[in-house]
C-alpha cells in the first residue's frame, strides 16, 4: 500500500502516464 501511496504523489507531481500507473494498481491492488 505504500507503495500505491508513493505512485499518487507522483502522480501529483507528473500526472498523465503516472496517472494510468495508478489505474493499473487500483485494479492490483483490488485483487488482493
Amino acid at each position: 500500500m505504500d507503495a500505491s501511496a508513493k505512485m499518487k504523489q507522483k502522480s501529483v507531481e507528473m500526472p498523465g502516464r503516472y496517472a494510468a500507473t495508478i489505474e493499473a494498481a487500483d485494479d492490483l491492488t483490488d485483487d488482493e
